[in-house]
């Protein structure tokens, strides 16, 4: 938990004086430092040095009933069972409070008065968002946390088909409840504008993916998940990256579309001016999901998302004073939310399928993880892919080499990259392309789909390769199966680039380390492959 304090505010008659109480540090049956007090509309949180305490308030909202000792208690049951999916080194316990109100006892003998959650303490310094804003949170900290998720979300319940959950109706009374919300505010015209934008695009998007709900629904990608995942309830701790905070309170806003809360962060790492970790952790969840039919409904999700942040922050900016840093720092994170949503609603122009080819150890993977970033774009890999099909039983485990394995890898990334770009982002495939007759499935792809079609084609002295190769041995997130001597097999097998793919392609030496903001600008402003210069605009399927 944090570990800054807050003014002390009696929300009710009955919490109040337990509150004021046990912030004497008398309460507890461990040693204390001083109490801090941390309040959100909801809850309590004292923190006492070693360890959280977090109480509900007496309070009934919309969205919540914790009006009763009954509910309270049965949402701090609910809270420690959600959490501990994902955090049990943190979240402890359910205690009691008893006593009475004037001399509570935390965790004492006798009838219970209150409830709490009891949690591990850790520094507010190593909240994820803390750590992002000192410029700390990087790509190997976002692919792990991509993994973790996508593993999380493999595990939890999933929704029965018949269940209210993220269906038709509901989503667009949450969509809409965001517009109508901020229609009662006073707005400045050009955000006005932008607003009614939005809420057009969401009505329309709302009926253009009604299909598209409802599949993935039957198809079991509504499941319970955390349903407030963001950086502020992430924490580095020990150098992995624990997530907190799960929404406990309403399971209509838990029990949600996976694709749903993937958005949420994504959505916040491009708040936080970070948008290539975004992209990066998208990639990471798909790898380990392989679900990247999801895109359909990312983009609106994304959008979803963006508008409730909005409306938070509106609403936190009417209830502050006008002209303090409270109110103008609500405003400014509404207003950057509304351009975020805004920036969200059209796919690229033009999204490029670009592939990567070389031997293993070319560099490719590392670009490849550099560019999608920069472009904003989703990345398949083959050994992801491969060892997918092999865990699918598609293809026997010494038949992955094989021609027709090879090919079928093929031929799976193929499908990957079309769903990636029918959905109108870029896509970047990530193989050894040694054979002319891959590269060339990949070109009449760009050709079917008229799209850009762009060969990274990279190099490097055979000692480099072989070093690359021999370093990344045994690596945790090395899941590159390639050996010294599988690269001997992919230089006798290696066919060169003929005349229409050295049109296509961009050579590079890898020992030069390329730069990936230059590369990507050369890849969108540079010439037009032969099938595209009669086309006046691209052809995206509706997603």
């Amino acid at each position: 938990m944090t570990s800054h304090g807050q003014p002390y505010r009696e929300a009710d008659g009955t919490l109040a004086p337990i509150i004021a109480a046990l912030r004497d540090g008398e309460g507890f049956d461990h040693p204390t430092d001083t109490i801090v007090l941390l309040q959100t509309h909801i809850s309590y949180v004292l923190l006492t040095g070693t360890y959280a305490y977090k109480i509900k308030k007496a309070v009934s909202l919309p969205f919540l009933d914790f009006s009763t000792l009954a509910f309270r208690k049965h949402y701090c049951e609910e809270e420690l069972r959600i959490n501990r999916r994902l955090a049990p080194e943190l979240y402890l316990d359910v205690v009691p409070i008893t006593g009475t109100q004037r001399a509570p006892r935390m965790n004492g003998d006798g009838k219970a008065i209150e409830y709490a959650v009891k949690m591990i303490q850790f520094p507010d310094a190593d909240r994820l968002d803390r750590v992002a804003e000192r410029g700390e949170l990087g790509n190997m900290q976002i692919r792990a946390l991509g993994r973790k998720i996508a593993d999380f979300h493999d595990t939890v319940a999933v929704a029965d088909g018949s269940a209210p959950f993220a269906d038709s109706e509901r989503l667009r009374g949450e969509v809409m409840e965001n517009f109508n919300t901020l229609s009662a505010q006073a707005l400045p015209e050009n955000v006005v504008s932008l607003l009614e934008n939005l809420r057009s695009w969401s009505a329309r998007s709302l009926v253009d993916l009604g299909a598209q709900f409802r599949a993935r629904k039957q198809a079991g990608k509504v499941r319970e998940c955390h349903g407030d995942m963001h950086l502020a309830n992430m924490a580095l701790l020990e150098g992995q990256i624990t997530i907190f905070d799960a929404l406990e309170f309403n399971e209509n806003l838990r029990w949600i579309d996976v694709q749903s809360e993937l958005a949420f962060l994504a959505m916040d790492l491009d708040y936080r001016a970070l948008p290539g970790l975004g992209w990066l952790l998208v990639s990471a969840y798909l790898e380990g999901t392989g679900d990247y039919v999801g895109l359909r409904v990312f983009r609106h999700y994304k959008v979803y998302r963006a508008m409730v942040r909005a409306k938070v922050a509106a609403l936190r900016a009417r209830q502050c004073q006008a002209g303090t840093p409270e109110h103008e720092e609500a405003v400014a994170e509404f207003v950057s939310h509304v351009d975020l949503a805004n920036a969200c609603l059209q796919p690229s122009e033009r999204t490029p399928l670009i592939i990567a080819h070389g031997l293993s150890g070319s560099g490719k993977s590392r670009l490849c993880e550099r560019l999608l970033q920069t472009l904003g774009a989703v990345c398949v890999r083959s050994d992801v892919e491969r060892q997918r099909l092999a865990k699918a039983g598609e293809i026997p485990t010494d038949a992955l080499y094989s021609s027709p394995g090879i090919t079928q890898t093929y031929e799976a990334l193929a499908g990957r990259a079309r769903m990636i770009i029918e959905c109108g982002y870029p896509a970047i495939v990530d193989a050894t392309f040694l054979k002319h007759h891959h590269r060339l499935r990949f070109l009449d792809l760009a050709k079917e789909l008229r799209v850009p079609f762009v060969i990274l084609s990279l190099g490097a002295p055979a000692g480099t390769l072989e070093a690359r190769i021999a370093n990344r041995q045994g690596q945790a997130d090395n899941v590159s199966e390639a050996t010294l001597d599988v690269l001997r097999h992919q230089r006798d097998d290696m066919e060169e680039l003929n005349t229409e793919e050295r049109e296509a392609a961009i050579v590079l030496d890898s020992e030069t380390d390329p730069d990936a903001v230059a590369l990507a600008q050369r890849i969108l402003q540079g010439r037009r492959a032969p099938w595209l210069r009669r086309l006046d605009h691209p052809v995206h399927d509706e997603c």
